[in-house]
């Protein structure tokens, strides 16, 4: 309470300083409390808040009175939102409300801070509209502040102002009668604000600054001024209901006009316009002497800045009014005719040019007296004095040439000056004092441009403007006084005459300086001429007589240039820069028909003297007035003797002259001449050869002739051919570097030409190729791309899109590459416009028949027998009719490639997923190219993932790369993803009409007729997307409408149509009647005898396979003696099938299906079984054909295998003991047959006509491959009788077969090692390693292995693996082996050398620099070789295979060494399996310990060990994270976890030593995890941060908990 009495009680004395005090007797009432009753005052009595019955609202309302702009802005936002609540809820806002907010509004209105006004405004709105005509009584108050909010400087708070305003009142006439009803309130506002409120009424000065108060003040008077005007304009005075001494009072009351001189520029304005306005309605009322103080004497000299242009037109008009306001209305101390001519020295003040238009408007109303004050009395009104004009003139170019006039207004304030000037000299009384005016005046201006002499800096103009009007002088100077114009255009031809003459000679340093004045000149004296000419002939309408003054003095010049460089050989080239000048920017003046004899004298002297004057500095110039006379009546010849002389010169550098020629000379003109166009030739092949300097004459050229296309297409073609070849690569970028410099006005003339296309392409083919010219390239090309930008946003795409459609058609060895035709592609989608994307779209992307024509080349050729392993459709490849192999269409095919050997089919589906994938245009698509797309992109994808699969299948491509084999999968693994994505956001659509996938798709089923190979491959696609529709949507939708089709299929003759059914809908089939009904009728048919119709029943046999692929449960539900009936018959068949691969395969896998049904069941089949399937695996030799049949007969053994000795089945036992021998053989003859053939394919050259097309590595054999060594380890065939043979096997090109050999070998070595030391000890023969073991270690891997880990099929990765094997092989020989036998086998090894190789291939692999690993402390052992082990785990597992459990064993045996009786020991753990190891140090009890986690990546030592942060304590983020990377540095450089650990540990120690415990906590570290860091400076004991913030809240003091002086937390 004390408080808020002290405050009351300080506001109370501060009023009665500033407004006097009326209590106590003390005199009469002050007069500032003559405006204690205004709301604008800032003592306006606090309003009473008794009315208002909300709390929250009253908080508010008092809120509102504080001094915080925040608070004030917040309290009005809180307002705000309750009026909005109530309203929202029906209520209604009290009375008290009302009162209390029109009290506090105008004051609010006026506030300093912009957010308070605008939000003041926008509440007064939201009141007056809510609560209607219960505020229209309080509306008195508020209409006034409200009113000048609508004329609020900033543009936010008026427009609020306005909403509000227009809100409250609707219509027009609603607002127009606000301003009549209340007009006396209004006018009682303006006058209090304009006449009764100052600064210091306004704002407290005790809280407010001087600048703040002013501020304010002036914002209140600038409008309350604009609303006066805006109530006066609404119509005249008699309209007016409030008082006519009130609006006379305040109109004729002085300090209200005094504003005009105030010192800012708002209420200045607000007082001309209110002027301005007084002037038009009724001027009479106007106190015209007052208005003279105001505007003349106190306004005239002082600034404007900021309301130049106002106060000009103002005093302009006033003048007009009322021309004695200058004369007997004005009473200042000092003279008008001093203040007008301070006034015109100030030039605009910064205000637009239109200022000296108003300047010149004012000097013209002005009585001529007031500017000429020695005109005599008689001829005041008629004339002026030359010292009244040249005190005039001198004032206006000094306010015309102050520093401190803005440039842009130089134009209007020179023709103000001059026009002014001309108005004056018309007002003298004589000729003579006219003369001495222009004299002094007028001329200098035309002088000092002309002549550009340094004496008379003052009378400048800029160049851009001293042209015209220097020559609108000059008009004007020959109209008034002929003589004076004929004087000075004589005066200047001398001058410039002389300069030519006197300029000095070629061999003063300063020659080119000298000349180049020289024609500076010449520029300056004939745009004086030219626009003095057409000044003169736009006001005659003719030219008459006199006019050819100014065509006399150009021929004068001329003459006398002309004769000064036949004088001087040429030397003086500004003489000749004067003629080319006359004939470019006067041809007016020099062509004139009047002027026969220069012309004559011209034409003679470019005819005959100019060829002799070639080599002179003036060749350039008199060359490029020849090329502007040419074609001109008796100028024909003069061109072609300068050319005859110019080409006859025999010398490698281009002269000026001819260059000049280049650069101006027209495609006509180069035509006309033959001998120029073959020079021409030469220099572009000049230039393409890498002759630097050509280019810069080819620049000169080119640079500015856009019609020059023949000669733009020719370096053009040449330059696109330079770029194909590496050699010339270099001397085209330069040449498309130097024709860039000239602003691209070499390639803007050729935006429309195919041949820019071609280059951009080239250019972006380069730029993707990443060789070292790639990022120039791209840079060239990207600023060749910016040429369009003039052109419209459509002009690239409409240029580039045929031309990609057309690399994408055909290719070539010179096709640009397809990489780079996507990222054009991408380029011109991201930059197109709205406007035109749909028709970029449908140009860029392939049409229908590109795709058509693209796959016509895949689609004729079937697959091979061997996809019966990986297709979806199985083995209804076998039903295919091929076409016959044509291999001279094969080679023509061939051809058809671009550089990375890809066909068009390749590129185009590589070029549409890159697009599709960066962006989605798909939706933007029209609709037959959506169907185009969405039928054709399947079929393309899956062509090329054929080609990935099996190599030979078709030719997409023709030699098979890592970077293209990478590329092509990663197009079609996003081609795939793309559709997949298409299907999963188009299955839910409503829209009947839209494109879709699975419409598209969907509608091709009744085109699967018939067995061709493009059935079989329409097949594929459509089971592939069909069954990705199917496994979003579910099968239920489609296999009732496919349901009669199942009636039929064990029939139908359409395979493909049938396999596709079956696949699409087999998990359907698998729980429904009508699989069962189909399962029944397949066996049935196919226990018919099989000589009725061979086709038939491998047909049936194959839909029965497909029928049962994905889930055998049909077959439960069949008798088991039907399906023993229908096995034999399968054997049966199979026994008489001898030499059909194919219908062996099928026979095999129906077999396979059926034993799990059958195996308890006894008799002889099992052993014929076994018989087939030996015959089987005996005719499987390796060709493709026969891969099918031997996958089938090893999955028939492995399913074999898995039925022994479970059902008791004694028949299968003995008859799988009887058969096992031989058929262990026929899998070991397998093995080594199927290596024999891929090594036999891969060493042969596979042409056009070889029978082998299509053999080799393939998934299918890498599939059947794999499966025989999974089925030889199933089986443990590891006891070979002479497993040396199998050594050649480690060198196999399969992976598989590599797995098998040494698994048999690594099995059988150590066994028979006994035997062989047994048999040397008694025999006391010597035995030696293997020759074709040892063989297999002379081909080391290269260094580039490591690169190569990714790249598991390559041969630098098999041969690595060999590599490696062979060594395992070698170890293994040691193991059971006799020390005499081992010793043997050293001496081999040391003998052939291969030891030290191997060695430093295995430093190689482990990156071994200086410190070398010690290898005693891993455990080198037992490796088996896995199949799904990564390629990276088998070339490092022969080093490092317990690497890892090794070192960490290492780690805790050396952290059981260490002393934990230590203050702070380092505690080490490691995970369960040994793969991480967390090390950490104890600083507190109470808090966790700080710790780091080393993990080990399961390649390590390869790859190195990951320090990761576990618990941070006492150390900052910083320091921490560098402990991170230093701990984990020393374990990489090292080689050592237990010096990372050491590090660990000693970073820890060292920043805690010194530390000691909080005195508050009493521990190290806080609960922020930090050491005390909050030092006393009395006492210098640490503390934490928030253990001081607990004593000081506690204590309610800052003092330090121990000594107890103050704490200076910072």
């Amino acid at each position: 309470m004390s408080k808020k009495f002290k405050s009351q009680a300080s506001s109370a004395r501060a009023a009665s300083a500033t407004f006097g005090s009326q209590s106590f007797g003390f005199g009469s009432t002050s007069s500032g409390f003559q405006t204690s009753s205004s709301l604008l005052s800032y003592v306006t009595e606090t309003p009473d808040l008794v009315a208002v019955s909300n709390p929250q609202v009253v908080v508010s309302f008092k809120n509102l009175t504080k001094k915080d702009n925040v608070t004030k802005a917040k309290a009005l936002e809180e307002l705000q939102q309750y009026v909005m609540s109530v309203q929202g809820g029906g209520g209604s806002l009290e009375n008290g409300i009302i009162e209390t907010w029109t009290t506090i509004y105008p004051r609010l209105s006026i506030e300093n801070a912009r957010r308070v006004r605008q939000l003041a405004h926008v509440l007064q709105g939201s009141l007056t509209t809510f609560t209607g005509k219960r505020i229209a009584p309080h509306l008195p108050k508020v209409i006034g502040p409200w009113l000048a909010g609508l004329f609020d400087v900033d543009r936010l708070v008026s427009k609020a102002a306005r909403d509000s305003f227009e809100s409250s009142f609707a219509t027009e006439q609603k607002r127009e009668s606000v301003w009549k009803i209340y007009q006396t309130e209004i006018v009682s506002f303006v006058e209090d604000a304009t006449t009764l409120q100052t600064p210091q009424t306004l704002s407290d000065e005790r809280t407010t600054s001087p600048d703040d108060a002013e501020a304010k003040h002036v914002r209140l008077v600038g409008t309350a001024l604009l609303v006066l005007d805006r109530l006066i304009g609404t119509g005249s005075k008699t309209n007016i209901k409030a008082k006519a001494t009130d609006i006379d009072g305040l109109l004729t009351s002085k300090k209200l006009w005094e504003y005009a001189h105030h010192s800012d520029p708002f209420p200045r304005r607000g007082a001309c316009i209110l002027l301005q306005t007084c002037l038009l309605q009724d001027p009479d009322t106007l106190d015209w002497s007052t208005l003279s103080t105001c505007f003349l004497a106190k306004a005239l000299h002082i600034s404007h800045i900021g309301s130049a242009l106002l106060y000009a037109e103002t005093l302009a008009k006033v003048s007009e009014a009322r021309p004695t306001i200058w004369t007997s209305d004005y009473s200042g101390k000092t003279s008008c005719t001093k203040r007008l001519f301070q006034f015109l020295r100030n030039g605009s003040q910064k205000g637009p040019d239109r200022v000296w238009i108003a300047i010149s408007i004012l000097l013209k109303k002005i009585p001529i007296l007031i500017w000429s004050p020695e005109t005599t009395t008689s001829a005041a009104e008629t004339s002026a004095t030359v010292e009244g004009v040249a005190a005039l003139l001198e004032a206006l170019k000094e306010g015309v040439t102050s520093p401190e006039e803005p440039r842009s207004n130089l134009a209007l304030a020179w023709t103000t000056y001059t026009e002014v000037g001309r108005w004056a000299i018309d007002n003298l009384n004589s000729d003579q004092e006219a003369h001495l005016i222009v004299d002094k005046h007028m001329l200098p201006l035309i002088e000092q441009y002309v002549t550009a002499s340094p004496n008379n800096p003052q009378w400048t103009i800029s160049v851009r403007i001293a042209p015209a009007i220097c020559g609108e002088c000059l008009r004007w100077l020959y109209d008034r006084y002929q003589t004076g114009a004929i004087t000075l255009l004589k005066t200047l031809s001398s001058q410039l005459l002389d300069q030519m003459k006197l300029s000095l000679p070629e061999q003063s340093k300063d020659f080119r300086s000298s000349q180049d004045s020289v024609v500076s000149h010449s520029r300056r004296m004939l745009a004086v001429l030219v626009n003095a000419s057409e000044a003169k002939s736009q006001i005659t309408g003719d030219k008459s007589g006199e006019v050819y003054i100014f065509e006399d003095e150009v021929a004068i010049l001329l003459h006398g240039a002309i004769q000064l460089l036949n004088d001087r050989n040429g030397k003086p080239y500004g003489a000749a820069g004067f003629i080319e000048l006359s004939v470019r920017e006067a041809p007016s003046l020099v062509f004139d028909a009047r002027q026969q004899r220069a012309k004559q004298e011209l034409a003679k002297f470019l005819d005959e003297d100019v060829p002799r004057l070639l080599d002179s500095p003036s060749a350039d110039l008199l060359v490029s007035a020849a090329l502007l006379c040419d074609g001109k009546p008796g100028f024909e010849n003069c061109l072609e003797a300068i050319i005859k002389t110019l080409l006859a010169r025999d010398t490698n550098q281009e002269s000026p002259a001819l260059r000049q020629i280049f650069k101006s000379i027209s495609a006509a003109k180069l035509k006309k001449y033959p001998d120029l166009h073959n020079h021409m030739s030469k220099n572009i092949d000049s230039a393409l050869r890498g002759d630097t300097a050509k280019w810069d004459d080819l620049q000169h050229l080119l640079g500015s002739q856009a019609e020059l296309s023949e000669a733009r297409d020719r370096i053009l073609s040449d330059i696109i051919g330079s770029l194909r070849i590496e050699e010339t690569q270099e001397g085209a970028f330069n040449g498309i570097e130097l024709l860039l410099r000239q602003n691209g006005s070499f390639f803007k003339g050729t935006t429309n030409s195919v041949r820019m296309g071609n280059l951009i392409l080239a250019l972006q083919d380069l730029s993707c190729s990443g060789d070292e010219n790639a990022e120039r390239a791209a840079v060239l090309n990207k600023q060749l791309k910016g040429s369009f930008a003039s052109s419209g946003s459509n002009a690239m795409w409409r240029l580039l899109a045929p031309l990609m459609q057309e690399q994408l058609s055909s290719c070539s060895s010179h096709s640009v590459s397809v990489q780079a035709l996507a990222d054009l592609g991408q380029d011109l989608v991201e930059k197109s416009s709205e406007s035109d994307r749909n028709e970029m779209i449908l140009a860029i992307m392939p049409s229908a028949q590109l795709w058509t024509q693209a796959l016509s080349a895949f689609i004729a050729y079937g697959p091979f027998e061997s996809h019966a392993i990986t297709s979806i459709l199985q083995g209804s490849v076998y039903s295919i009719e091929r076409a016959s192999y044509d291999a001279d269409k094969i080679h023509a095919y061939r051809k058809d490639r671009d550089t990375e050997t890809l066909s068009p089919l390749a590129r185009l589906t590589y070029y549409v997923v890159k697009i599709l994938k960066s962006s989605k245009i798909i939706d933007e698509m029209d609709p037959q190219l959506r169907r185009s797309l969405f039928l054709r992109l399947p079929q393309s994808l899956q062509f090329l993932e054929d080609k990935l699969d099996d190599p030979a299948t078709n030719e997409a491509w023709h030699v098979l790369t890592p970077t293209v084999e990478t590329e092509m999968a990663e197009v079609v693994s996003e081609g795939r993803t793309l559709l997949k994505g298409w299907i999963h956001e188009q299955v839910n659509t409503d829209s009947p009409d839209m494109v879709t996938v699975e419409s598209c798709w969907r509608g091709q089923f009744e085109d699967l007729k018939g067995d061709s190979t493009s059935t079989y491959n329409l097949g594929v696609s459509f089971s592939t997307i069909m069954s990705q529709c199917i496994s979003t949507t579910g099968v239920l939708k489609y296999a009732s409408s496919w349901e009669d089709k199942f009636k039929s299929v064990h029939t139908s003759p359409d395979v493909v149509q049938s396999a596709c059914l079956m696949v699409l809908c087999g998990d359907w089939l698998s729980s429904s009647s009508v699989g069962k009904r189909l399962c029944n009728e397949l066996i049935a048919g196919l226990m018919e005898p099989y000589g009725n119709n061979e086709r038939i029943f491998v047909r049936r046999v194959v839909f029965f396979n497909v029928l049962i692929s994905d889930d055998d449960k049909l077959l439960g539900a069949i008798p088991q003696h039907r399906l023993v009936m229908f096995v034999k018959h399968l054997l049966e068949v199979l026994q008489d099938t001898h030499g059909a691969p194919s219908l062996q395969a099928e026979l095999l896998k129906a077999t396979c299906s059926v034993i799990g049904f059958i195996s308890d069941v006894f008799g002889e089949h099992w052993r014929q079984m076994l018989i087939q399937t030996y015959e089987c695996l005996g005719n499987a030799s390796g060709p493709q054909d026969t891969l099918p049949s031997l996958n089938a007969a090893l999955r028939l053994l492995l399913r074999l295998k898995s039925c022994i000795g479970k059902d008791g089945n004694d028949d299968l036992d003995d008859a799988w003991e009887e058969m096992l021998p031989n058929v262990s053989r026929a899998l070991l003859e397998s093995l080594q047959s199927n290596n024999a053939f891929v090594s036999e394919i891969e060493d042969q050259t596979i042409d056009e006509s070889s029978s082998m097309l299509g053999e080799g590595r393939s998934k299918a054999r890498s599939i059947t491959l794999g499966l025989l060594g999974r089925t030889m380890r199933k089986l443990e065939l590891f006891d070979v009788e002479d497993s040396l043979e199998l050594l050649p096997l480690l060198a196999a090109e399969e992976k598989a077969i590599q797995d098998v050999s040494f698994d048999i070998l690594h099995h059988s070595i150590p066994q028979k090692q006994e035997k062989i030391s047994f048999d040397v000890a008694l025999s006391r023969t010597i035995v030696h390693l293997p020759e074709e073991l040892l063989s297999l270690l002379l081909d080391m891997p290269s260094e580039g292995i490591l690169v190569s880990l990714a790249q598991s099929s390559t041969s630098l990765f098999l041969g690595a693996r060999q590599y490696l094997l062979s060594w395992k092989i070698v170890f293994d020989h040691f193991t059971n082996a006799s020390y005499k036998v081992r010793e043997t086998y050293v001496n081999d090894i040391k003998e052939s050398e291969h030891l030290d190789r191997f060695l430093n291939f295995a430093v190689d692999v482990l990156r071994i620099n200086e410190k070398p690993a010690d290898a005693s402390k891993f455990d080198i052992t037992n490796f088996e070789v896995n199949d799904s082990e990564t390629p990276e785990h088998e070339i490092t597992w022969l080093i490092t295979p317990l690497i890892t459990s090794s070192a960490v064993a290492a780690v805790t045996d050396w952290a059981s060494t260490l002393d934990q009786s230590e203050e702070r020991p380092l505690q080490v753990k490691a995970s369960p399996n040994r793969s991480e190891l967390v090390a950490s140090i104890v600083i507190d009890e109470e808090n966790p310990a700080i710790s780091i986690a080393i993990s080990l990546p399961r390649s390590y030592p390869f790859q190195p060990a990951n320090v990761i942060s576990r618990h941070r304590v006492g150390v900052d983020e910083k320091k921490w994270k560098s402990w991170l990377r230093t701990i984990q540095i020393i374990i990489l450089t090292s080689n050592s976890l237990i010096d990372g650990l050491l590090a660990f540990r000693r970073n820890v120690l060292g920043a805690l030593k010194g530390q000691t415990e909080c005195a508050i906590c009493y521990s190290v570290i806080g609960q922020d995890m930090k050491p005390p860091d909050k030092p006393c400076k009395t006492c210098k004991n640490n503390f934490h941060s928030i253990c001081l913030f607990r004593w000081f809240k506690s204590s309610s003091s800052s003092t330090c908990p121990l000594c107890r002086n103050n704490f200076n937390y910072a």
